[in-house]
């Protein structure tokens, strides 16, 4: 599981050329975008690292720069 001050990192792949970045934005339990970054794609893949500060519903947005966003929601519990 997931605990307060553990690193999460959120992996991005794609097979598909013309993509070239993924913007990663994480939203805490609050609703805030608690990191909004933008990693280029190397061989396919991205990742971006974040560490919850807060319990409760953390969302990571990966969003290709084709238009494609893939939402994961991870529960940080108490």
């Amino acid at each position: 599981g997931i605990n307060l001050g553990d690193n999460i990192t959120a992996k991005a792949t794609t097979t598909n050329n013309i993509i070239t970045n993924v913007k990663f934005r994480w939203i805490d339990p609050s609703n805030n975008v608690a990191r909004n970054t933008t990693i280029p794609i190397v061989d396919g893949e991205t990742s971006d690292t974040y560490t919850p500060n807060q319990v409760g519903t953390l969302q990571v947005v990966a969003e290709f720069s084709n238009g494609t966003i893939i939402v994961t929601k991870l529960q940080v519990p108490f």
